[in-house]
Order: C-alpha cells, then structure tokens, then sequence
C-alpha cells in the first residue's frame, strides 16, 4: 500500500469514526431528557421497580429465577439479568435504568451503519440509514421505557450478530460462524422477536452481499433455523403459560386484522403522529371493505418490490425485511390486547430505511441531484425527526402524562389509558376527575370488576350509597371471588339497616378471605346489633 493510500485510509477511517460519533450525539440529543424520567406505572413495576426477583441485584436465587421463570408471560432470562446488574450498579434510580436503554440504543445505531457501510461501500447512505432508524419517534417506546429493557438489548445483540456474520461471509472460518450463532442465541435470550434472523440473512446474502449458492446458503442457515423453531415452541408455551394469548379469536378476524396493522405501520413510519404506548385491539373484526384497502396496498407494493428485484434489490430486500420480521408481532398469532405497538416497529423499520434511503440515492443520481442538496435534504429530515422524538420522549415523564396523552392520540375509547389515568387521579385524592375516567374505562367494558369496585368506593366516599351498592353488586357478579367488594357490601347494608344482606355478604367476604378481619368485625358488629334488636 502506498503512503497515498494509506492516507486515505486514515481519512475513511477519521470519516467513519466522525459519523459513529455523531450517530451517538443525535441519539443522546433526542433521548436524554428521559434520565430525569422515573419508571411507569405499566409493566415496570412488574420488571424492575416492585419485582423482589429483580431489584435485589444479581443474587444466586435470581440467576436461577430468571433462567427458569415464563413471568409475564416470556422467557428472556437476558433481559432479567440485565434488569439485576442495573439494580445492582443503580440501585432503584430510575436515570440509571434509563441511560442504560440510550446507551444499548446508540450502540445499536452505530453498529447498524458499521454494518451497511462494511457490506455495502456506501458510506453516505449508511449514515443516513442510520441516522434514520437511530431517532425516529417510533424508537421512543423501545428506548424509554424501562420495561422494554428486551428490545434495546436485543437489537444490540441482532447487531453484534449482523457483524459476526458480514465478517463471516468476507472471510469463512468456523469460528467466525459460531460467533454469528453466539450472539443470535444471546439476542434470542433477550427477546424471541428475533427468530426472523435467519430470514433477514438470507435477504442479505442477495443483497448487499451478492451470495448466488442458494442451495448452500440455506443449508448454512439450518443450525439458525433449528434454534429459531426451539424457541418459537418455547415462547408459545410461555406466552400460554402466562395467559399472554388471546385465543377463540376466528382466523379471518386475525389475517384481517394483521393486514390492516401492517398498512398502520407503514402510515406510522412515514408520518409519526397520534404515536401511543397502546393501540386497543377492537372487540369486533375489521371492515371487510378497510381490510380489502390494506390487502390491496400490500399487494400493489409487493409487486413492486419484486418487479424492482433486478435492478433495484435493495427495494425488494428492503420490503421483504420489513413484511417478514414482524410476522411474530403482526397478530396472526394474537398476543395481549393491543391492536398494534410502536415497539414492533423496532426490527421491521431497519428494511424500509434501507429500501428508501438507497432508492433516494439511486435516484438522486439517476435525475442528476447533486449529493450536496441530498444532503441537506437529508439532515432536514433527520433534525425534524429528531425535534418529534425530542417532543415524544416528553409524554414519558410519569404514568399521567403518558396515559393521558395516549387517549389524546387514540381517542377516549383507549380502554387501558383510562384505567391508568383513573388510577394516577385516585392516588392523588382527585376523585373527581378518577370517576371521569373510570366510568369512561366501564364504558369500553374493560377491567370492569375492579373498575366497578373502585368507582364504588369513590361514590361510598361522596356519600352516594344507592349507587356504590350497585357498582358493588355488579363487582361481584363479574368476580366472585372479589373479597373486598363482597366486605363493601356488607358494610353498605349495614348501614342502610339491612342485616340480614350486611350479614350475608360478610360471610360471602369470609367465604373467599377467611383472614379479612374487615369483614370479620363486621360480621361480628352485625350479629351484635341483631341481638340487641331481637324481640
């Protein structure tokens, strides 16, 4: 090599190490003000903040928990482990939880150009991808919650894996594929989104890396795909285990509703607005004529993509990326109760950036764009993204601010959101505005013996004992097993001088709570009183 070359060299090098830098900066930029955010009241409890398993650190009781739980309905013991080792460097600081997430996040943005710029040459479009996929408004649910943990630590891993196996390809060694195979297992153990690996690969070996032996380069995949089937029947017996999956649900209704998420997603990546931490899942199936629409934009663009296989792979790869990653997601298989997720957006997004970024290139050169205007067109577009994600970030300041501003972006029928608001109005004495939203939560009929219950004791406290006891009533009828509400029952009839039902429902209360003593001195008070009244 002469020393011309070396100096250019040295000069891509410097070129690429100023990009990696900026990536991290733009990333910093757009989420840092979340460090200053606490947890969430939805699932970070249950992860981090109340989970005994989790914040006591890493102890020898929680390795064994985390490798043998299907707690919340998952197994990603290295999402777990993850959790531990940041309560025991951080305590329960929410900041730390939350750089950690940036941190994973920026990482993953860096290596994702890395990647592209190693397998591709292009250096400038890589970036940009980059910079794309690094602060869109759609990564903000990933990234700051603390509870989605498994996502940022998962596309790390992904990354890492995309690496190992572009140096694989450049060079095959057995050892540079047992690396790809390590860090695809550790990505798997930290969320099982990943199965579609092997899938993404092979899209890869078309393009960028140009691999043409297909016989070879799916029989390089088996070990990937064997792994991949074992932790599919893994994940579906957890997601069972945990009552995760929604099942009787008709398999019309599901491919229907899949297709119209996917044009939901491909709307919210191209406009990021009315962004929330829950899309409610609609109790009846989709407008035959809505789901026609969806299938007939997913059809249009599919033949696309595959018409421009020949001259534009990068379109097809692209597509094909961003339809096949979230098939586990999409609801085909229905897990939980929401209709879509920004989270899901995480994996499937990396495709449509590269299908759109190196068409935008190709063309620019095509029409005879000058690369300066290109990029200015391009950083305008990331500063805008990064101004929306700055403002999205804000929504996750407390559990109040995001639920409202998720019925704000969704519409009052958010059934989720009014149940969290509701709940964040209570424990600040606001009974008014509790009952609002409660009663909006019973009007989507969601939660609703626990809501009915706790709009009883908003309505016992202000007096209105006529319709506590109906509230009441209608708890116990959805839930019989709903000690406390058969406990406020008893002590509504009693004060209305009904004895005999007060006395019924404290013995329904003991029934199914043999140790409430609330219900026990009650029963006792009663019986007193009917003694005294006795004749």
């Amino acid at each position: 090599m002469t020393a011309a070359d070396r100096d250019a060299e040295s000069v891509r090098r410097w070129q690429d190490a100023a990009i990696c830098l900026v990536l991290a900066t733009a990333v910093l930029v757009s989420f840092g003000r979340v460090v200053r955010f606490g947890f969430v009241g939805f699932d970070d409890p249950q992860y981090v903040s109340e989970n005994e398993n989790v914040n006591k650190g890493i102890t020898a009781a929680g390795v064994r928990w985390a490798l043998t739980t299907w707690w919340q309905g998952n197994w990603h013991p290295l999402t777990w482990l993850s959790h531990m080792l940041d309560c025991q460097v951080f305590g329960l600081w929410p900041g730390g939880h939350h750089l950690v997430n940036i941190l994973m996040h920026a990482g993953s943005s860096v290596l994702l150009f890395l990647v592209l710029r190693r397998s591709t040459g292009a250096r400038w479009e890589s970036a940009f991808a980059a910079a794309l996929f690094a602060v869109h408004p759609l990564r903000v649910e990933s990234v700051a919650w603390v509870a989605e943990r498994k996502d940022v630590l998962s596309m790390l891993l992904f990354m890492l894996a995309l690496f190992a196996y572009v140096r694989y390809v450049e060079r095959p060694t057995p050892g540079r594929y047992a690396a790809v195979l390590v860090w695809y297992v550790l990505g798997l153990l930290a969320k099982p989104m990943l199965v579609t690996t092997p899938f993404v690969l092979l899209l890869l070996d078309d393009w960028p890396l140009r691999r043409t032996r297909w016989s070879r380069l799916v029989l390089e995949k088996l070990p990937m795909l064997a792994i991949a089937a074992a932790s599919s029947v893994v994940t579906f017996f957890a997601q069972r285990a945990g009552a995760a999956l929604v099942e009787g649900l008709p398999v019309s209704w599901r491919l229907g509703n899949a297709a119209v998420g996917y044009v939901r997603y491909l709307g919210k990546t191209f406009c990021p607005t009315n962004l929330s931490i829950f899309y409610p899942l609609q109790a009846v199936a989709q407008p035959a004529a809505k789901v026609a629409a969806a299938v007939g934009v997913l059809a249009v663009i599919t033949l696309l993509a595959v018409w421009c296989a020949r001259r534009w792979p990068y379109v097809t790869v692209g597509w094909l990326w961003f339809v096949g990653t979230l098939v586990p997601v999409v609801g085909i298989v229905q897990v939980g109760s929401q209709s879509i997720a920004d989270r899901y957006t995480y994996l499937p997004s990396i495709g449509l950036t590269i299908a759109v970024v190196w068409a935008a290139a190709e063309s620019g050169r095509r029409w005879d764009i000058r690369r300066e205007s290109l990029a200015k067109i391009g950083g305008i577009v990331v500063v805008i993204l990064m101004a929306c994600t700055f403002v999205q970030a804000g929504y996750w300041r407390d559990t109040l601010t995001l639920f409202s501003h998720a019925i704000d972006a969704t519409g009052p029928d958010n059934n989720l959101a009014q149940w969290y608001v509701a709940g964040e109005y209570l424990k600040r004495g606001d009974d008014e505005r509790a009952l609002e939203h409660y009663l909006a939560a019973l009007r989507v009929k969601w939660h609703g013996p626990r809501v009915h219950y706790l709009v009883g004791n908003i309505l016992q406290r202000r007096g209105e004992f006529d319709e506590a006891i109906r509230h009441y009533e209608a708890a116990v009828e959805q839930d019989p097993q709903l000690a406390e509400g058969y406990n406020n029952l008893g002590a509504m009839y009693g004060r209305k001088g009904d004895l005999d039902r007060a006395e019924f429902y404290f013995r329904e209360a003991l029934r199914v709570d043999p140790n409430m003593d609330l219900a026990r001195r009650g029963l006792d008070r009663v019986r007193e009183l009917k003694a005294t009244t006795r004749p």
